[in-house]
């Protein structure tokens, strides 16, 4: 079947976010307007020049992973890991009974383990090299959710990871349904993971310029206001489960919508929005609304704000810059 014909679907979504672990959680607190944006808890940040992020203070990683995973790697896997088996539990999927050849995970990364990398500096520095945890080289790097995803569930499929900056994910998310529109699988993990939230990792982005040093967390982050100050550092994993239609259908799966194929892309000069078609998915990757305001910015939060107050409609907001408007009316 060509790229042009083969359709695919959403058929589970999983979220560790800020604003809740779950989607149910996650949609719930984000539609009543309960702000993920706290002061940071992790560490002390007395003096620090950034006091607030979208911190997750309520994830136990061992309720999601095995505790020999748990210490081969760095937050954002946890989140990733957490993610997809929430996103597996909604499809109600068990991929021991798929074809591991079949099955990919295609995610996205910004910059790779903050945590270990931090710990593994005052290991190196303080107690010595031979302190240093053993799993520090591959527990760092970008690549490092998609890889244990892939061992946590056996998958053997075509899959890959991608470091873009902010449109990480919704590269990944592309791609991952590219995959499945050219036969190469029938079922992909698409997503992304991000835990910068340690001292280290606050500490670079802050450097940027881009982060805002307000120490009020109702007012830290107001990307679309005339005095806003930066954007706000957050952390967590958004993973769907996709599938081909007829993959779906065969397995008697719930279906949320279908991919369109539409692609919208943006930067701070330039915006394109592609709308909605009926009874499907419209996806844009576009550029974090942070210390730039552009006109994809507003559009998009127009968009979101306008199919929040229709019921058949159901937003999902990635982890990385991208943004799924599932229509849930019955074909």
């Amino acid at each position: 079947m060509t790229n042009q014909s083969k359709r695919v679907v959403v058929t589970g979504i999983g979220i560790v976010n800020a604003s809740g672990i779950g989607k149910d959680e996650f949609w719930n607190n984000v539609t009543e307007g309960k702000s993920g944006i706290r002061t940071i808890s992790r560490f002390d940040p007395t003096g620090f020049p950034t006091q607030v992020a979208g911190e997750i203070t309520n994830f136990n990683a061992a309720d999601f992973i095995p505790k020999r995973l748990i210490i081969k790697t760095d937050t954002f896997t946890h989140y990733a890991l957490g993610a997809s088996d929430l996103a597996l539990k909604d499809a109600n999927l068990d991929l021991e009974q798929e074809d591991s050849y079949r099955v990919g995970v295609w995610f996205g990364n910004n910059a790779g383990g903050w945590d270990i990398a931090e710990r593994g500096f005052y290991e190196l520095y303080h107690d010595g090299p031979n302190m240093v945890n053993a799993w520090q080289a591959t527990a760092w790097f970008p690549t490092a959710a998609q890889g244990y995803v892939t061992i946590r569930y056996g998958i053997r499929g075509y899959s890959k990871s991608f470091v873009c900056d902010r449109a990480s994910g919704a590269s990944g998310l592309y791609y991952g349904i590219k995959s499945i529109q050219q036969g190469h699988n029938d079922i992909v993990l698409a997503g992304g993971s991000e835990a910068p939230i340690s001292r280290f990792g606050m500490t670079c982005y802050y450097e940027t310029g881009e982060v805002s040093a307000a120490a009020n967390p109702e007012t830290a982050y107001m990307p679309f206001d005339k005095n806003r100050s930066g954007m706000v550092l957050g952390e967590g994993s958004a993973v769907l489960v996709l599938e081909s239609e007829e993959h779906a259908i065969r397995r008697g799966a719930k279906i949320y919508g279908a991919v369109t194929g539409t692609f919208g892309a943006s930067s701070p000069k330039t915006a394109a929005i592609a709308p909605a078609s009926t009874r499907s998915v419209s996806w844009v990757p576009h550029a974090s609304a942070n210390t730039t305001s552009t006109s994809a910015g507003v559009i998009l939060a127009r968009l979101i704000a306008s199919r929040m107050h229709r019921s058949n409609w159901m937003p999902f907001v990635g982890s990385l810059s991208v943004v799924i408007l599932l229509d849930t009316t019955s074909p």
